[in-house]
């Protein structure tokens, strides 16, 4: 509801034109800020230095006015405006999608891609109800001196909220796109599991270097230890990489065989070396997985056996097609 949209109290709803009058004739008054400052710092022992940059919005030459407040609350609410706008646009771009991607939802993973996009719409779409519900809210919360600076601080973060929100179904417009590219062109997808496939070799790559200089260390001077214990938090790290390159190459493998099956259907083609190259990395990866087995100290083994342990647990929930933010929000939780 707009600021437009919104009723006066009617002489029916006696409340409201009470809440309404207090609100009207508080603000009338113009308190300076110095004495709405005390006014909250004795009420909620907060720090007036913080309460008085809070209530700066509000204020014009060290006076609180309605012209000041209203002036905020239509500048935020410009700005949830752009943020309702983007979330719209991102939602037009999401039944374009569906609508592309109808033919072929048996397919797992164009059903899981969609799924994920369509939670996410989901979210900014709740977030900028609640956006527009706090600015209400806040217009309505000035017959107090607590309540004027509650207000204050809600439109501020509210306004911060709303451009994170534009900058999020931006994100998810984009990625949107892209998905839409993806499901129209055979050759996008081949490109797509490419990448995926180069970022997995890569990744290997980093994890042999690893290896390899703890073998070095290892061989050099007995086990690959030191004061600081760097060679073992080296170690556990790379087992704990080692188990999500599983885990990846279980994906990228997947996919590779779903795309091969979606390709028949469209008479196109999935590039030869593809799967050719997910086997060379899965056996490098059992090959390096050993070589880091190998190289462990039973201390090693003890230091790390819990971390080790839930990051099993945490990966054998996931099965493919991988939802990989969800995969490193988990993994997060257990490095905290």
């Amino acid at each position: 509801m707009t600021e437009t949209d919104r009723p006066e109290p009617s002489a029916a709803d006696p409340a409201a034109t009470d809440a309404a009058s207090t609100a009207q004739s508080l603000l009338e008054r113009e308190p300076t800020v110095e004495a709405v400052v005390t006014a909250v710092a004795e009420e909620a022992d907060h720090d007036p230095a913080a309460i008085r940059r809070d209530l700066d919005p509000f204020a014009d030459d060290g006076v609180l006015t309605g012209d000041a407040v209203r002036a905020t609350v239509s500048d935020v609410s410009q700005i949830v405006a752009t943020a309702e706008t983007r979330v719209d646009l991102a939602a037009r771009a999401a039944d374009d999608v569906r609508a592309a991607a109808d033919p072929v939802t048996d397919l797992v993973v164009v059903r899981d891609r969609l799924r994920t996009l369509e939670h996410r719409l989901a979210a900014l779409q709740r977030r900028t109800a609640e956006l527009g519900e706090t600015v209400g809210a806040a217009r309505d919360r000035l017959d107090t001196p607590a309540g004027i600076h509650r207000s204050a601080v809600d439109l501020r973060e509210t306004a911060a909220d709303a451009q994170r929100v534009v900058r999020v179904a931006d994100d998810l417009a984009t990625d949107l796109e892209a998905f839409e590219s993806w499901l129209e062109s055979p050759a996008e997808r081949a490109w797509t599991l490419a990448d995926d496939v180069d970022a997995l070799e890569e990744a290997l790559g980093e994890l042999s270097t690893t290896a390899e200089r703890l073998k070095e260390a290892s061989t050099a001077s007995g086990p690959a230890t030191d004061g600081n214990g760097t060679p073992a938090n080296a170690w556990a790290d790379a087992t704990v990489r080692a188990s999500v390159l599983e885990l990846l190459v279980a994906d990228v493998r997947a996919e590779s065989a779903v795309l091969r099956r979606w390709a028949a259907r469209e008479d196109a083609s999935v590039p030869a070396p593809l799967p050719s190259r997910i086997d060379a990395a899965d056996r490098r990866l059992s090959a390096l997985a050993a070589t880091l087995s190998a190289l462990a100290t039973s201390d090693w083994r003890d230091r790390f056996a819990d971390r080790l342990a839930a990051t099993d647990r945490t990966l054998a929930r996931f099965d493919p097609p991988v939802a990989w933010d969800r995969v490193r929000e988990a993994m997060a939780e257990i490095d905290e």
